[in-house]
């Protein structure tokens, strides 16, 4: 089998190996497209993560169940989702491969109404959000600009780019008063870089706590979290359902 690893810095290559072992709570799948995402690339450019397969999203044929899953799936059941891949501590959970072992209680069951390079996008992208206006991050009065337009009432900030000015911009934006719970306004991020402002709360945190699994970035590691693959259990179970009644549609280009 072949797969796409991180070999050295600023550098992937292609791999020959066996099948990925199906470990408890995990499924295994035969790969069909893959996407490609900014941590992907970035994981391979700035971070140590050697010898991990590279890529996250992913849609496939499901071929078998490990012990632990709860989701009902039969052989040829058509996949997608997110695996928890460029993390050295599970070098073959990444999509970049002809076979791939994910965690079965949080994949998405593909409706018939999506086709393979649509149903791609769903992994990391499910978490993406719309908007009915853009700012140009490139300005310096971003975050002021986006503080006007929600009248000082915008308390929670997600740093999706987590680099450069991205940090400053969302707590630029953030309220200066206090959420109406009295908490302070939160601004999380991918990387533990900090808000800049005392009256302002960051957290890290990234889609990979879906699979209360741990994971390592370069310098950055995170504990397995639980309470982040309960929620996804659920929500994956809403993302099926609006996918199947056209409510959730992802345009391809």
């Amino acid at each position: 089998m072949q797969s796409l690893k991180s070999v050295e810095r600023h550098k992937a290559g292609i791999v020959e190996g066996a099948l990925p072992t199906l470990r408890h709570g995990k499924v295994l799948v035969k790969t069909k497209p893959v996407a490609l995402n900014p941590s992907d690339w970035k994981s391979i450019n700035w971070l140590a993560t050697l010898g991990s397969t590279i890529r996250c999203d992913y849609a496939g044929i499901f071929e078998e169940v490990g012990e632990g899953v709860e989701k009902a799936w039969k052989k040829g059941d058509r996949i997608a989702g997110m695996a928890n891949g460029n993390n050295p501590l599970r070098p073959d959970g990444g999509t970049f491969t002809q076979y791939i072992v994910v965690k079965g209680d949080v994949q998405i069951k593909i409706p018939d109404n999506v086709d393979f390079e649509e149903a791609v996008t769903l992994g990391i992208g499910t978490a993406t959000v719309g908007q009915d206006r853009v700012f140009d991050y490139n300005l310096p009065t971003c975050g002021a600009d986006i503080q006007e337009l929600t009248k000082n009432r915008l308390f929670h900030a997600w740093d999706y780019f987590a680099e450069d000015s991205s940090p400053k911009v969302c707590t630029d934006a953030l309220s200066t008063e206090k959420i109406p719970s009295g908490e302070q306004p939160i601004h999380g991020s991918l990387f533990p870089q900090g808000a800049g402002r005392d009256d302002v709360t960051s957290f890290t945190s990234m889609a990979h706590t879906i699979f209360a699994e741990p994971l390592e970035r370069g310098p950055y590691s995170m504990p397995a979290s639980q309470e982040g693959f309960e929620f996804a259990n659920k929500f994956i179970s809403v993302t099926e359902w609006l996918l199947a009644d056209v409510k959730l549609v992802y345009q391809v280009e």
